[in-house]
């Protein structure tokens, strides 16, 4: 079998995304990983670009990190796909099938409804799929359901609930449709993911497809051991922890510069936990805490080296979040550098 993750968000193109190309495709590289569709918000949702800007210049930043993801899937052995989440209020579709090029040709999508341009879309060979249908947030107004104007649900996504998901199931069942699964991953780090695993590989976007309407693409999931995380992040009460895998055996270690407006200041370093091998010489995780003394923007920079030695680090980890008036932080990006 052959597995693959089917709704994927990176940055800096999905304004939510908290980890950039080379991260997300080295974490499911790891877990054995045949492949990722990088499925960005579109021009009609959470894009980070002002949208006021023209049609072409929008859509050559939103192609930009799966044109990235192409050239680092070559180093990192993985391959890539292209998608595309659409967005109508909140209620959001998957599409397949189409590449970047078609976007340029049908500018006219942006003042379709969305049957219309689902219809469309449809017509040229995209494979539609409404994702998580019964997902409920302060920013969805109400439940909306397109069964007549999709190809399949997505039943499985790693940030509903167990309910949602159940509910998604049942809409899948009873309207005849083909079930399928995606992390909806905005992170890379997930304890859980899932999406599909295919007993054909998949070459093109098409196949796809062509593998879930033949029933050859199943629903997949996985836990994810802690020991295959390279970092956790989180926001507790107003403040950024950042978790680090370290080997200090090796002489290695993290150091850190912290800038921006928003005056960060490191209030704790603590080695919190070994990896699962609790082996002498085994990786740990060191985590920092930091708090912003006022809010705005704000960036942290680990890298990892031995302080004796002049040399480049081996690998750096860069942070950037935003202390936000009510005092809550928003973890903005994130991505190792090697």
């Amino acid at each position: 079998m052959y597995r693959y993750e089917t709704h994927l968000h990176t940055a800096p193109v999905s304004k939510c995304a908290r980890a950039g190309v080379r991260e997300s495709l080295l974490f499911y590289k790891r877990l054995g990983y045949d492949g990722v569709f990088i499925t960005n918000h579109f021009l009609d949702g959470n894009v980070n670009i002002d949208k006021t800007l023209p049609y072409e210049t929008k859509l050559d930043f939103y192609v930009s990190d799966y044109y990235r993801a192409k050239e680092e899937s070559e180093k990192i052995g993985i391959k890539v796909f292209f998608g595309v989440e659409l967005s109508y209020h909140g209620t959001d579709f998957l599409i397949y099938g189409l590449p970047p090029e078609w976007y340029y040709k049908h500018p006219e999508i942006m003042t379709l409804s969305k049957k219309e341009e689902l219809a469309l879309m449809r017509s040229e060979g995209a494979f539609t799929v409404q994702a998580h249908p019964f997902r409920e947030k302060s920013y969805l107004d109400h439940i909306r359901l397109f069964p007549r104007s999709v190809d399949a649900v997505e039943v499985e996504n790693s940030g509903n609930s167990d309910f949602e998901n159940e509910m998604a199931d049942l809409y899948a069942e009873r309207y005849g449709l083909p079930k399928v699964a995606g992390t909806d991953n905005h992170s890379a780090y997930r304890p859980h993911i899932c999406g599909v695993e295919c007993e054909e590989p998949i070459e093109t976007e098409s196949d796809y497809g062509r593998l879930v309407l033949g029933g050859l693409a199943h629903v997949s999931g996985l836990d994810v051991p802690k020991e295959e995380h390279e970092w956790i992040l989180s926001e507790p009460e107003g403040r950024v922890s950042v978790q680090l895998k370290a080997n200090p055996s090796t002489g290695f270690c993290w150091q850190y510069e912290a800038s921006g407006e928003c005056g960060l200041l490191l209030e704790s370093e603590e080695t919190v936990a070994q990896t699962a091998s609790g082996l002498c010489g085994a990786p740990v995780f060191v985590k920092y805490v930091f708090r912003p003394s006022s809010q705005g923007k704000g960036e942290i920079v680990f890298k990892y080296r031995r302080p004796w030695e002049n040399l480049p680090p081996a690998r750096t980890f860069r942070v950037r979040i935003e202390a936000k008036e009510d005092g809550k932080i928003s973890l903005r990006y994130h991505e190792f550098e090697d």
